[in-house]
């Protein structure tokens, strides 16, 4: 072998090997490359599915809203149904409590319903609260702070304020 033809063949190793070396990276890159795009297909897929997922939750939102704003709206109506019966049943009972009153002969001479009550012949009439009740509410105090401050319900200390109010017309 000649030295030319032996440098001919190094100079053509060498750049096989250059070419070599360039193919290895061109692929290392192209594989680097693709292994990317697929996580970012990978991600792009996922939050893709998350609008899908979002947006069947907002139509469900959309389609739920008017239901339960009628059914709400119903329950409004069923409230001030209970409310008027509620109103009803109290302007009944003030009036047998006033029609016991008269039988009684304490009647609408008595100066509180609140304090006939209180100063009644036993059982729960006996609570001392309703007597409160009318003092309490001379002092400007609300149905609510007066039924917080004696443990009563509301209903009850209305139902006092109401008599003791019939009590003073008559």
């Amino acid at each position: 072998m000649t030295p030319e033809l032996m440098e001919s063949l190094l100079w053509r190793f060498a750049l096989d090997a250059v070419l070599f070396v360039a193919l290895m990276i061109t692929a290392c890159r192209w594989w680097s490359l693709k292994h990317q795009w697929r996580r970012h297909e990978k991600f792009a897929q996922q939050g893709e599915n998350l609008v899908r997922r979002l947006e069947e939750l907002l139509q469900r939102v959309d389609e739920d809203i008017p239901t339960r704003e009628m059914k709400m709206r119903e329950m409004v109506r069923t409230l001030q149904a209970l409310l008027e019966k509620l109103d009803e049943k109290r302007a009944g009972l003030l009036a047998l409590l006033e029609g016991a009153g008269r039988v009684s002969g304490r009647g609408p001479s008595a100066s509180s319903p609140a304090q006939t009550v209180s100063e009644g012949e036993g059982g729960a009439m006996d609570d001392p609260r309703y007597g409160q009740v009318t003092q309490l509410a001379e002092q400007g105090l609300s149905v609510e702070e007066i039924s917080r401050r004696l443990d009563l319900p509301r209903g009850e200390v209305d139902l006092i304020l109401g008599l003791d109010k019939k009590a003073g017309e008559g």
